[in-house]
């Protein structure tokens, strides 16, 4: 709680970072994605260092960041993403020269 009774408080602004970076060979690609990359957090609740006696906005210690906000409360986030494009059918590769949409089933196929 603030002096006068209420539950407002201000925060301070924070620039987030992400980052992904991407390689393909060939049909194969690899990327890493990095979301938060300096890992910034919000400001805590005022009252949060007073733990279990907090009677303000953290309720009792339990909640560390306010609810609202630009981003999550869980800081940096790290992922790795493999893809693959499988290569075209004979089949389909025939379909699509044909370039007639009443003959997209190529019999034999």
């Amino acid at each position: 709680m603030s002096n006068d009774g209420s539950m407002c408080q201000a925060v301070s602004a924070r620039w987030i970072t992400d980052l992904r970076a991407s390689y393909q060979f060939r049909r194969t690609r690899v990327a890493v994605n990095v979301a938060n990359l300096f890992d910034a957090y919000p400001n805590e609740w005022r009252d949060l260092k007073n733990g279990a006696n907090a009677q303000g906005a953290s309720v009792g210690g339990t909640f560390r960041y306010p609810g609202v906000g630009t981003f999550g409360t869980d800081g940096r986030m790290v992922s790795l993403q493999f893809s693959y494009r499988a290569p075209r059918s004979s089949c389909s590769m025939r379909a699509s020269r044909l370039r007639h949409p009443c003959l997209s089933t190529v019999q034999g196929c």
